[in-house]
């Protein structure tokens, strides 16, 4: 019994030998296949020259987003950083990183790469470009190299070349310093140089977009654009607003009529004016709730727009009916101006011990002053 048991066992190994014999050669086991390739991720490896660290300063990623934490760019070495694909665009978007000693030199890089087609990259190092989001737009395709440091494109301070996975970017070891433009930087001849504008008793700022030289607007506006909502949280106050009006318009109206026309025709009016009410009351009553319905769906097609406006810092304008950027300079300077105004006039109070009202200056928006915090 025990001599068949033996025999048993030493048939089942021998089977099992000659299973793992018949394997083809060169077949790796599963724990040793490489992990599959990700669609549309974006491998970034970062030779940085410099004896400088960076850090990630800011992202603006319409799709993708860093796979980990770790997002910094140590100095002499080479860092490798993903972005993995969030939607089926893949990766697209802006991401920045400033120095962690003297925070004035940057990394800047615009990229586009999709699940199915081609790629584009840009990078800049040391001085920003003027306009990040312009730089995504005029990215140049993400060429490769078959030859070993080869490099296919350069930028300000760098140069890159594609790789299968995503892109290898240089950063040069001497790189300049960027040193943000303030209004006390102007030179008096620059200032005198501007166009003045027309003096005004109001101290709103004339955001990028609007018409040169201060052109007009149209007396009261353009209607559609004054009452257009921002968002959708803007666009169902509104909705609420106009449909309330519309259907205490439209009480008052069938109220009032009967009571007018009693008044003046005594039975025979106040059925007129019961009529006339009714018919009157309901058109208001359907324009108003019509009217707010519009001004929800208005304000639900603003949504994606008002969100990216915000990712994007800009400011939404009533008048316009639109999301405009801000030229930070100008409005810096204006306020400077504006509180050496202040101080003339705090000076002439003083000594005079009253002021004109009509130079008083009225803020008519303080929206573009919230972004340098002056209060």
């Amino acid at each position: 019994m025990r001599g068949d048991t033996c025999q048993a066992k030493d048939q089942d190994r021998t089977t099992e030998q000659n299973r793992e014999a018949s394997k083809p050669c060169g077949l790796p086991s599963a724990s040793s296949r490489p992990a599959p390739r990700v669609a549309g991720r974006m491998i970034i490896e970062v030779r940085n020259e410099t004896d400088l660290s960076f850090q990630l300063d800011g992202k603006s990623l319409k799709a993708g987003d860093f796979k980990t934490d770790k997002t910094g760019i140590k100095e002499r070495t080479t860092t490798r950083l993903e972005i993995a694909p969030s939607t089926v665009e893949g990766v697209s978007g802006v991401a920045w990183w400033v120095d962690t000693t003297g925070h004035n030199v940057y990394i800047s890089m615009a990229m586009t790469r999709p699940r199915l087609g081609r790629s584009f990259f840009a990078c800049h190092a040391g001085v920003p470009p003027p306009n990040l989001k312009t730089a995504l737009s005029s990215a140049a395709k993400l060429e490769t190299s078959s030859q070993a440091d080869s490099f296919t494109g350069a930028g300000p301070g760098c140069e890159w070349v594609g790789t299968e996975d995503g892109v290898l970017v240089r950063i040069l070891a001497e790189l300049e310093p960027f040193e943000p433009l303030t209004a006390s930087d102007l030179s008096p001849k620059e200032v005198a140089e501007e166009p003045a504008a027309a003096p005004s008793d109001s101290t709103e700022i004339v955001p990028e977009g609007y018409p040169a030289g201060g052109a007009k607007k149209e007396e009261g506006g353009d209607f559609m654009a004054l009452t257009r909502p921002k968002d959708g949280t803007d666009g169902l106050l509104r909705g609420i607003k106009t449909a309330g009006a519309g259907v205490a318009g439209g009480l008052v109206t069938a109220v009032a009529a009967p009571v007018q026309g009693a008044r003046a025709g005594g039975a025979a009016g106040f059925f007129k004016g019961l009529g006339a009410g009714v018919l009157g009351g309901a058109a208001m009553v359907v324009g108003g709730v019509g009217c707010g319905v519009a001004q929800v769906g208005r304000g639900l097609m603003q949504v994606p727009g008002a969100h990216r406006a915000r990712r994007e810092e800009k400011v939404w304008d009533q008048e316009l009916g639109c999301w405009v950027d801000v030229d930070l300079c100008a409005l810096e300077k204006q306020v400077a101006e504006d509180a050496e105004k202040g101080e003339a006039t705090a000076t002439g109070v003083g000594e005079g011990g009253g002021v004109d009202e009509a130079v008083r200056s009225t803020v008519a928006d303080t929206e573009y002053y919230d972004l340098l915090k002056v209060q």
